[in-house]
C-alpha cells in the first residue's frame, strides 16, 4: 500500500489538507497528493537545481496552482500551518526535525 493511501484512511478531508514535504526531491509525494487528495502542498527544498526539478515535475503534472516548491532550510522554515507533513529523510534528519514539526 502506498504511504498516500494509507494516510488517507478514514480522514474523509479530500481537499482540505496541506501537506508539506520537507526535501522534497523531485516533487512526486506532493504530486501524488494533489492529484488523488486534491490537497494543496508545499515542497522545500534547500537546493536550487533539485527545487527545479520538482517544479518541471509538478508542472508536467499539470497541479502547479497547488503545488508550491520553496527553496529554503526544512529546519527555519515554518510547517504551522501543515496538516500533513511527510518523511522522507535519514532518520537523523528525521529525528532532528521533530520539535519544529510538532510546535
Amino acid at each position: 500500500m502506498h504511504w498516500s493511501q494509507a494516510s488517507d484512511r478514514g480522514r474523509g478531508h479530500e481537499g482540505d489538507d496541506l501537506v508539506y514535504d520537507p526535501g522534497c526531491g523531485d516533487g512526486k509525494i506532493l504530486i501524488a497528493a494533489a492529484k488523488q487528495f486534491r490537497a494543496r502542498a508545499v515542497g522545500i527544498e534547500y537546493e536550487a537545481d533539485g527545487a527545479q526539478l520538482a517544479r518541471r515535475n509538478v508542472a508536467r503534472a499539470g497541479v502547479e496552482s497547488t503545488v508550491n516548491i520553496i527553496i529554503g532550510d526544512i529546519f527555519v522554515e515554518d510547517f504551522t500551518k501543515a496538516t500533513v507533513v511527510t518523511l522522507y529523510l535519514l532518520l537523523e534528519l528525521n529525528l532532528k526535525l521533530r520539535p519544529t514539526i510538532l510546535r
